[in-house]
């Protein structure tokens, strides 16, 4: 592929909802370039964006791919981003690179789960769109009632600019209402032809749409609209394309991307409407700019990173400015180390194709860079920048895993790091109350296909379950204890005698040992025997196994032996006595309690408090949220929203997100705690329980 320049580099992401048709739209694209000679499909596993075998297998896009072309003297990097909600993170990544993007909406479904998030990212990142409504060739299809939903839910700024010839199998054309020109297709070209005559009154109408709204943003076009003088074709043109690329339009097209009907049309769009990756420039962390320039100082951005089998690690690079070279030096400033750039590849898909250099705009993956991961900056070493790292959604599920063999364990380690590297929105981490391995991510499906890549990557397998719950074990009464322990086996004895008093903390004190130990009736350095014996059993507990908080225990009376005594001995009496007093001064259970933002559009508000009721949740408050959104806070038992990620994106078919904390301890349900001490009595029968203190 030959070096374009700057000014001739688009970089467009495609973005959409599952089953929108991005990435057989991708196929269309191409395929009218004459870059591939077939369309793939994604039924069989032949696109060449989803080369995954996790993709071929669920027939979905999990990672963002690259997917560059010619075209009438522009170089197109096509970024295909997924569209399922678990794998948001590759999406963001995508999003970072492009200075554009293709909003696909499915004319069957309409704006499926997802869509309106993906608009919402595309916005806060500034970028200038074109919509293109899919699928026309399918059975319900309609374009009038996806364009009126596009409309209502992004705003009146989505304007009409194609509307589609025939309808479902009958669809064959479009009528292309910003020219008053028509189109049949053959083979994916466009052939000019007549308006049809059923089409001409409607045809007249939505471009009646399309005026109004342009000459609202043109001062000078309004003025001649009001006093009614005559507005030119090529003033509607050229006001259109302008308004496009301020983002004061978003344009609506229309197609089959399996049919290759209306995509060449798209093409043109691109070509025209979007803005080329010299109008971009980019700030540092400290204000510095660069050029979009070759001639600028080299910078350049990690965006993605992949492993791909052959080739090992790949870093996907945005370069922002200069030029880079292949065997130079370059600086990774964000962790000030020198980095080798050795082989340069233009990747499309899983294809590579190796570059000497390659200039600001464009987009290429660096194999084997030694100290460099996702959210880097590389740059001149003698002209230091730093590019704000992506902001990533927070992973909204959790399980834990083990390996199915101890053989497997330190294995299983370092698969699970290098998965993370990897992707941004997956996250391992090691509980060291409950032993536990978690590792968390966007959903259900994206952390089963982690665990399928740990599988087929790194041979191995491992067994997940529900994270245990953090519960603990508190009192509210008082209570005193003798705790005695007196052991004679034939030689030196064991003895160790303690009296104890315990009463219950305010919420949140934690532990409270106090010694009123008077006259040496113990000697003072038995005393942290005692203290510890009570900490270790504590920390297994009493009633239930989990950990003991919000406890005073006052030590203040007891005997010893000058011979027998010991520190273990004292220890042991210590767990004795704390065992017996807790059991007598109202034991009670506390769970986590969790507090949520749950962001979500209005119109889902009713539906989310009421299943937040349903989960024993305390509705906190409301407040308004962008684009006509509501964030409610709300306390939710931990126990609650271990599935809450999938729950609540069907509830809000996708359009909903939440953050959840820690916040505070409260009494469990009775029916909850007599589940919980009934599961401990069952372990303890069963002898699976070890005494802590021995």
């Amino acid at each position: 592929m030959k070096q374009y320049e700057t000014g001739k580099i688009k970089n467009v992401a495609l973005i959409g909802h599952p089953g929108s048709g991005k990435t057989s739209l991708a196929e269309a694209m191409l395929f009218n370039s004459k870059t591939t000679g077939r369309l793939g499909s994604v039924n069989d596993g032949t696109t060449v964006s989803d080369f995954d075998q996790e993709e071929i297998k669920r027939k979905i896009s999990i990672r963002t791919s690259v997917l560059p072309f010619e075209y009438n003297g522009y170089k197109v990097n096509l970024i295909d981003t997924p569209g399922f909600p678990d794998f948001v993170g590759d999406a963001v990544s995508g999003l970072y690179a492009a200075d554009c993007a293709i909003f696909l909406a499915c004319a069957v479904s309409g704006l499926g789960v997802g869509a309106q998030e993906f608009w919402r990212m595309a916005e806060a990142d500034n970028l200038p769109r074109i919509i293109f409504i899919n699928k026309l060739d399918k059975e319900r299809a309609d374009f009038y009632k996806t364009f009126d939903i596009l409309k209502e839910t992004f705003g009146k700024d989505v304007v009409p600019v194609h509307l589609p010839i025939g309808q479902e199998s009958g669809f064959s054309g479009i009528v292309d209402i910003l020219n008053k020109k028509a189109y049949k297709f053959e083979n994916g070209m466009a052939v000019e032809i007549p308006i049809p005559e059923d089409m001409k009154e409607k045809t007249e109408k939505y471009r009646d749409i399309l005026i109004e709204e342009v000459v609202e943003i043109d001062e000078a076009l309004l003025a001649k609209f009001m006093n009614n003088e005559e507005i030119t074709d090529e003033q509607v043109q050229e006001a259109f394309q302008k308004s496009v690329d301020h983002k004061q339009i978003y344009p609506v097209l229309c197609g089959s991307s399996v049919k290759n009907i209306g995509i060449t049309l798209l093409m043109d769009a691109m070509e025209h409407w979007l803005p080329g990756a010299d109008e971009r420039a980019l700030k540092g962390i400290d204000g510095t700019e660069r050029k979009a320039s070759k001639d600028d100082a080299l910078s350049a951005y990690v965006f993605l990173t992949a492993v791909e089998p052959h080739v090992g690690e790949l870093s996907y690079v945005r370069i922002f400015s200069g030029t880079l070279n292949h065997s130079s030096s370059v600086l990774n400033s964000s962790k000030n180390a020198q980095e080798r750039v050795g082989q340069i590849f233009y990747m499309r898909g899983k294809n590579r194709e190796e570059t000497m250099s390659a200039v600001a705009g464009d987009i290429v993956a660096l194999p084997k860079m030694k100290n460099t991961a996702t959210g880097d900056t590389l740059c001149d070493p003698a002209k230091k920048i730093i590019y704000e790292r992506i902001k990533y959604p927070e992973p909204v599920l959790s399980i834990s895993v083990k390996p199915k063999s101890k053989a497997d364990q330190e294995k299983m380690g370092l698969a699970l790091n290098a998965l993370m590297h990897e992707d941004m929105t997956f996250m391992v981490s090691h509980n060291t109350e409950t032993k536990e391995t978690i590792i968390s991510g966007m959903g259900d499906v994206h952390l089963d296909v982690m665990m399928e890549r740990q599988k087929r990557r790194y041979g191995v397998e491992i067994e997940a379950g529900a994270p245990r719950i953090a519960y603990r074990e508190t009192i509210k009464g008082k209570a005193k204890s003798q705790g005695k322990y007196k052991k004679q086996s034939g030689g030196r004895g064991q003895y160790g005698d303690c009296w104890l008093e315990i009463e219950p903390l305010s919420r949140g004190r934690g532990f409270e040992f106090v010694d009123k130990i008077v006259g040496g009736v113990i000697p003072k350095n038995y005393i942290p025997a005692i203290e510890k014996g009570i900490r270790e059993t504590m920390s297994g507990g009493v009633i239930a196994g989990y950990p003991v908080m919000d406890v005073k225990v006052t030590l203040y009376d007891g005997s010893y032996h000058e011979v027998d005594s010991s520190d273990m001995a004292f220890k042991i009496a210590g767990s004795m006595g704390f065992k017996k007093a807790f059991s007598e001064a109202r034991p009670v259970i506390l769970e986590p309690i969790m507090n949520l933002d749950i962001t979500v559009p209005d119109d889902c508000v009713g539906d989310i408090v009421s299943d937040l009721n349903k989960r024993r949740g305390k509705i906190l408050g409301m407040d308004p949220a962008a684009n006509k959104h509501q964030t409610i806070r709300a306390s939710v038992p931990s126990s609650e929203i271990s599935k809450y990620a999938s729950d609540l994106r069907s509830i809000s078919r996708g359009r909903g997100s939440f953050t959840a904390r820690f916040s505070h301890y409260e009494e469990a349900t009775g029916k909850t705690q007599s589940d919980l001490v009934g599961k401990h009595e069952q372990l303890k029968a069963a002898g699976q329980l070890q005494d802590r203190t021995l």
